[in-house]
């Protein structure tokens, strides 16, 4: 039932087997393809206990070890409970500054994990909710007919991917730069 959070019907929700260790108790969300989040809210059920101990955490999808057989994603924390959490919504802002202090907008990531720490009867969450700066276009590019070409001997397809863990390989072997 864990795709009832990402249907914006506050009338589903997902809940945790309760007779589950609450090890078992997380949620992943893979949002498709790489967004620039400046907003992340969990809605809990309406009329319902919401969860009071949670971690939140977000990965771009790059592997946690790479170069090997497993196949565990990278994650960074986002949030953590400090008390026990009596919000129905729950807004993570997404602002950050670059090192000179100038503001920036957004968080990249494609994966959540949600992972609730305490036992709460009968608390459930209805929604996940992204709200992303602008829109990325490139998805989609080459299902639309666009495309892409080079002078390499590879295609530049992946770029147009909305995957952050393909690229697009260009070299400049038996190039001659001073002939343009």
């Amino acid at each position: 039932e864990a795709h009832h959070v990402l249907d914006g019907d506050p009338a589903t929700m997902w809940t945790p087997s309760w007779g589950d260790p609450v090890e078992k108790w997380w949620l992943e969300i893979d949002l498709g393809r790489a967004v620039i989040a400046e907003e992340l809210r969990l809605v809990f059920a309406p009329e319902r206990p919401p969860f009071t101990e949670f971690r939140v955490y977000t990965s771009t999808g790059e592997q946690r070890y790479p170069g090997t057989s497993v196949k565990a994603l990278l994650y960074e924390a986002v949030y953590q409970t400090r008390g026990p959490n009596e919000e129905q919504v729950l807004a993570l802002q997404f602002g950050e500054e670059d090192r000179f202090g100038r503001p920036l907008t957004g968080r990249v990531f494609q994966f959540i994990k949600i992972v609730f720490e305490r036992k709460v009867e009968s608390a459930a969450i209805a929604d996940v909710e992204v709200t992303a700066l602008g829109q990325n276009i490139a998805p989609g590019t080459v299902a639309r007919g666009g495309g892409a070409t080079s002078g390499q001997l590879s295609s530049p397809v992946n770029i147009f991917d909305g995957l952050m863990w393909t690229w697009w390989k260009m070299t400049n072997m038996g190039t001659n730069w001073l002939q343009g």
